[in-house]
């Protein structure tokens, strides 16, 4: 049997990147208030979403929000 195709969307939240980090400087009151909750997500933590995702084809076509809980203000 060949590999099957299987798609699913990771709506990633406030990253620890350095475009993010550019955009919201260094204050500790921004970042808090970017994340919600004090914390941002590691690229790591991201990856590693991407990887379960990739390896796991019973999760097709879901919607997997990585964000911490974070709210849109």
């Amino acid at each position: 049997m060949g590999s099957v195709l299987h798609a699913a969307t990771i709506c990633p939240g406030f990253t620890d990147t350095e475009i993010l980090r550019a955009h919201i400087g260094s204050d500790p009151d921004i970042k808090a208030g970017v994340s919600g909750i004090n914390r941002l997500i590691e690229p790591e933590e991201i990856a590693e979403l991407i990887r379960y995702a990739h390896h796991n084809p019973v999760i097709n076509s879901a919607v997997l929000h990585a964000n911490l809980g974070q709210k849109p203000n």
